[in-house]
């Protein structure tokens, strides 16, 4: 998956985007870059990888301990601790 793949996935499985009159105004992958607030906000919102796991098929119960959002969004934190980029962490979902 890409980050534009992410971020669409979420728009797209109910994310409420709070900048969302941006990205209707201008093309997705020249707003959403890794130096991006954008970027920051959507990959630290639960909200964001619950609507992501809805348009995958992640079976998915935010709450549930076993969430594979959850999993997946504390799976990133992981990589980013061990030196791995957003966008090798991003390609493995």
């Amino acid at each position: 998956m890409t980050i534009k793949k992410f971020i669409s996935s979420a728009i797209k499985g109910g994310w409420e985007c709070p900048w969302v009159a941006v990205l209707e105004d201008t093309d997705l992958a020249s707003t959403i870059s890794l130096n991006s607030g954008y970027l920051c906000e959507a990959l630290l919102d639960p909200k964001a990888w619950e609507s992501v796991g809805k348009v995958e098929g992640w079976t998915d119960a935010w709450h549930s301990p076993k969430s594979t959002a959850r999993e997946k969004m504390h799976d990133m934190i992981d990589a980013l601790v061990d030196g791995y980029t957003l966008e090798d962490f991003i390609e493995t979902l």
